[in-house]
């Protein structure tokens, strides 16, 4: 995620128009959310380094009024405190891959990687810094790292102005590991070996690369800016005629100590002269390689001038407007260097404080790096939801239309999260409803990091259809049970877990339909049951919709079957010798008028000997009581 603006426009800092073309230095870096714990589109961060104090500054203007407060805007990123390499003269910095680059060119002779990893403002936890580039690597040796720019292709050039080594080293981390210590991950762009120009660069101090990755370096010893093109793309500048001057100091503005470059999308470069600080212009106004023509070179900030502000600028980095934040060294400040009035010259009146804390904090700010805010992300908008309607249980899939939801980082039903969401595109998201306590109308919101959405009561949570029970036949069943019977009625899901019971004891449910459910009745004693179906925290009764029955033959007194003598005389000693009562009194009712009594025996007589009617039903085979009300009962 490239989190510094290019040439997308937008406002510049303190409210003013970009001038279309120009590029920020550091914007060629892809920078993690790791290096700042500020949002995405915050305030412009800005990191200082410190030649003299050895250490590196972390500054955001938070209440955006146009200056940084020492008191309360400005961090310690990097000092001595860390248990990592101490700094020696760190000069400058650039961002990179998710981290701060700082190069250091006094004993340690390095280039320091910095992340702030556990989001706690600095870099000085274990795991936060490491050797990006030092003398460990197989690739050519660092004497006095000075400039750094940012290639785009994702490489980084260093100006090593040692007196031992006159060079630009071409840094990759080309298997990501973060540095470039690894075989092939450096090489020399350029040394007094190329082919050109005739004379060798004497002191590569400063160096920029443009957008077409054209590479600008300050050569301090003879006050020139120097053009470095790969014209045959092999990685380095030192084939004939891939270095070119592009430019030198005019009259009444020499070069005298070029500290530091910045270069445009437009071919321009910025030249800052720290002995003088003066600020140069230079422009291939024509096309034909330089800016040694007449007006190609102009003085943007003239610090001769008795009087001039800018004292001691050791370093630069460019907004998209044009303007500069120069690190003044003898000062100890920030300030923003800008053409306000298009005129091509900063003038003293046009030169912003940002950041000036009377030498307190800094001693000797040596190096400016700048991750730029970016605009903040559209807010998201919903328009639409489908369906609105889904139960109370949850797990309706639905679609939410509406715009700048690429960014969503929740979706909530009322209060409760939906269960899962998937963005599909900038404009859709799906999601799934989670479960609601309660029937109604809720509303859907989505929220992103630039903001959250709502439609008020957009989705409606249904409360459950009732269960109901129309017929449980059959309604009677042995004691023995067994009897599968069918319950009728609606309201249940056939897919989701139910249970029915038969009075207090649960039945075996065998199948599940819309309208019907098939059960098998446990066993229990003779008489009316309620039955009971039940659904999550749902349940219906149908009250004495099953009776319990105990199969019997009317006039078998003695159980065997078979009506015969044996059964009279069973029922007479029931009836006159006191015996015990049979276990099925209903058998012994032989003409079912809810008595036991000599009625009874005659009409069994009757049947069996004079060719009477027969006992009521259930005969002549056995069955269940049709008068089972009468209280005589019948157990197996």
């Amino acid at each position: 995620m490239e989190l510094l603006r290019g040439t997308t426009g937008g406002m510049g800092p303190h409210g003013k128009e970009p001038r279309m073309g120009v590029r920020t230095l550091g914007s060629y870096s892809l920078v993690s959310c790791l290096l700042v714990s500020v949002p995405l589109w915050a305030q412009d961060v800005y990191f200082v380094c410190d030649s003299t104090n050895d250490t590196v500054h972390r500054m955001v203007d938070a209440n955006d009024d146009g200056a940084i407060d020492p008191a309360t805007e400005v961090t310690l990123f990097y000092d001595d405190a860390s248990t990592g390499p101490d700094l020696s003269v760190a000069n400058h910095m650039v961002v990179f891959g998710g981290a701060l680059l700082v190069a250091d060119g006094g004993t340690l002779d390095t280039i320091l990687r910095i992340t702030d990893d556990n989001m706690d403002g600095d870099g000085n936890d274990d795991g936060e810094f490491s050797v990006f580039y030092d003398a460990t690597s197989a690739g050519p040796d660092l004497s006095t790292p000075n400039g750094m720019a940012v290639a785009s292709g994702g490489a980084v050039l260093v100006a090593d102005d040692g007196a031992a080594v006159l060079s630009v080293i071409r840094l990759v981390d080309a298997n990501g590991d973060g540095d470039a210590l690894d075989e092939g991950e450096a090489a020399i762009f350029y040394d007094d070996t190329a082919a050109s120009p005739a004379v060798p660069i004497g002191d590569p101090e400063s160096i920029a690369v443009d957008e077409s990755g054209t590479v600008y370096v300050g050569d301090t010893s003879t006050g020139e800016v120097f053009r470095m093109v790969d014209g045959n793309g092999d990685g380095d500048a030192l084939d004939a005629g891939e270095v070119s001057l592009f430019g030198a100091g005019i009259e009444g503005g020499p070069l005298t100590d070029i500290d530091s470059l910045a270069a445009d999308s437009l071919g321009g470069v910025y030249a800052i002269d720290e002995d003088t600080g003066t600020i140069l212009y230079m422009l291939d106004g024509n096309a034909d390689g330089d800016a040694a023509d007449a007006g190609e070179i102009t003085i943007f900030y003239d610090g001769v001038t008795a009087g001039a502000l800018v004292s001691d600028p050791n370093d630069a980095v460019l907004y998209e407007d044009g303007a500069l934040v120069i690190a003044d060294g003898a000062l100890d400040a920030l300030y923003v260097v800008r053409d306000s009035n298009g005129d091509g010259i900063a003038s003293d009146s046009e030169l912003v404080p940002l950041f000036d804390d009377a030498s307190v904090l800094l001693s000797t700010p040596s190096g400016v790096a700048l991750i730029r805010g970016a605009e903040p992300p559209a807010p998201p908008f919903l328009e639409m939801i489908e369906p609105v309607e889904g139960p109370l249980a949850g797990g309706t899939g639905v679609s939410l239309w509406g715009a700048n939801l690429t960014g969503t980082l929740a979706v909530r039903f009322g209060t409760a999260d939906a269960a899962s969401f998937e963005i599909v595109a900038d404009d859709l998201v799906v999601a799934t409803t989670p479960a609601a306590p309660s029937a109604g109308a809720v509303d859907v919101a989505v929220e992103t990091s630039a903001g959250s959405a709502s439609l008020i009561a957009a989705f409606t949570y249904l409360a459950p259809e009732p269960l109901v029970i129309d017929s449980v036949a059959p309604d009677v069943g042995t004691t023995a049970g067994g009897t599968l019977v069918a319950i009728a009625g609606d309201g249940w899901d056939p897919a989701a877990p139910l249970a029915v019971a038969f009075g207090v004891v649960a039945a075996a449910v065998q199948s599940v339909g819309a309208t019907s459910i098939e059960v098998v009745a446990p066993a229990q004693a003779e008489g009316l049951v309620d039955v009971t179906v039940t659904q999550d925290d749902r349940s219906v009764t149908a009250p004495g919709a099953y009776r319990y029955l105990t199969p019997f033959l009317r006039g078998d007194a003695n159980r065997d079957d078979a009506l015969g003598l044996a059964d009279a005389i069973g029922t007479l000693q029931y009836l006159y010798l006191n015996s015990g009562p049979p276990d099925c009194l209903d058998a012994l009712d032989v003409n079912d008028d809810g008595a036991i009594a000599l009625t009874d025996v005659l009409v069994l007589l009757g049947y069996l000997f004079q060719s009477g009617n027969g006992p009521s039903a259930p005969f002549p085979a056995p069955g269940f009581d049709p008068t089972a009300d009468d209280g005589l009962g019948c157990a197996e």
